[in-house]
């Protein structure tokens, strides 16, 4: 997995058994691998739509395929596990455009390109498949939108099978480049879980570092930027004026949100009235506001008996973590490494999920989160080389598809 900040790879390896629903499941290793400074440069110059030419945007595909299968074949290498013996990589590839709705698409004469969403994610899935050997599912989003559902967000499967419990409510809050929640009612399957993006997550914040301090400071290390500074109210209420945030689910983000063009404005703005400390607590507080208007609207009131599961980078952000314990109480927020699953690694674990599911033949988009018509099986597959899989289940039987083979 790699998302929308481009700041580099994570990729997680789990064993699993048993029913793909609800599966006895064992994280055996996780890592982060930081994307070279001119591999970055090249995500975030396709990731603009007026700039991603075609052939840059080809060769970034393959260019990306090969750093996904030297992640991979590093963290087997970790622990001395042989491709062979995957059953499956779920590549989520990297988004470069999201545009669901088809707002952003080119008009001709006799086609409507409002019809036509669309959310494209590069990385070549057969060059994986080539170097690995090993079938790679990829292209998740794609069957959702076909549905039309967003195509996001897509870990509140992952969110109900690893994290839901019988017995009280928990909200799985990831907070990367865009922040989304699952919410996971006590005791209901998956026809009861919400989800959907929130707004920004880290996303405004390190764009505003990165337009204050030039590409050597990427992101406000340890928060200590945002501590230093002051909420600007005036900042602060233009941006939670943004429509994004007025729209009700089903509902996902990305970087034609809050990317490029929304740091561009702002510091055109602001950057020269405001110190960037000052710029960057305004962007905290703007993310940590706009995620509990988001509970406050969407979701039932929290209680002390429910549990706010915290991942992905904004965790890092101590004063951010601060600022959502304060306005999510009296809810308990909880990291999501206190149960087994490192903040960075929760989404990458999600997509092996997901490809799992994909060979399951199991419906694993939630349309009450990405607003498709009907349940679907996401993904794509790459083979890797002819074989029979079936999984066992915990008491050596097979499990799996209704014949339980596939080829």
């Amino acid at each position: 997995m790699s998302g929308t900040s481009a700041d580099g790879i994570d990729t997680a390896l789990i064993r699993l058994e048993g029913d793909p629903l609800a599966p006895r499941w064992e994280l055996l290793a996780c890592s982060t691998d930081p994307f070279p400074p001119a591999l970055r440069g090249e995500i975030l110059i396709a990731a603009r739509a007026d700039t991603a030419l075609l052939a840059r945007s080809a060769h970034l595909h393959v260019r990306l395929g090969e750093a996904y299968a030297g992640s991979l074949l590093s963290l087997l290498e970790q622990v001395g596990c042989a491709p062979e013996a995957v059953d499956g990589v779920g590549l989520h590839g990297q988004t470069v455009f999201h545009d669901p709705e088809g707002k952003f698409g080119s008009t001709s004469e006799g086609h409507d390109s409002t019809i036509c969403g669309v959310s494209l994610q590069l990385g070549s899935a057969a060059v994986v498949a080539q170097r690995l050997g090993c079938d790679v599912i990829y292209d998740f989003r794609s069957r959702d939108v076909a549905a039309g559902g967003q195509g996001a967000p897509l870990v509140p499967y992952a969110d109900a099978v690893l994290l839901r419990r019988p017995d009280s409510d928990r909200v799985a809050q990831n907070i990367g480049g865009i922040a989304n929640l699952t919410w996971l009612p006590a005791g209901e399957g998956l026809e009861g879980v919400l989800g959907f993006d929130t707004g920004p997550g880290n996303l405004v914040i390190d764009g505003l570092v990165q337009r204050g301090n030039g590409e050597g400071r990427t992101f406000d290390a340890g928060g200590e930027l945002a501590r230093r500074g002051k909420v600007v109210p005036e900042i602060l209420e233009v941006w939670l004026a943004h429509p994004f945030l007025a729209r009700s689910p089903p509902r996902s983000a990305g970087r034609e949100d809050f990317g490029d063009s929304f740091i561009t404005e702002a510091w055109a703005r602001w950057g020269d009235r405001y110190p960037l400390a000052d710029l960057v607590a305004t962007a905290v507080e703007f993310t940590s506001e706009s995620i509990a208007r988001a509970y406050e609207r969407f979701l039932p009131k929290l209680s002390a008996d429910t549990e706010v599961i915290i991942s992905g980078g904004g965790t890092r952000n101590p004063v951010l973590v601060e600022r959502l314990r304060h306005r999510l109480g009296p809810a308990r927020l909880v990291g999501s490494d206190e149960l087994g699953l490192p903040v960075d690694a929760k989404e990458a674990v999600a997509f092996a999920l997901l490809a799992d599911a994909f060979l399951m033949g199991v419906e694993a988009n939630v349309p009450a989160a990405t607003g498709a018509r009907r349940p679907v099986v996401l993904g794509s597959l790459v083979p890797g080389h002819a074989r029979i899989l079936c999984r066992p289940g915990p008491g050596g039987e097979a499990s799996g598809s209704p014949t339980g083979r596939y080829s």
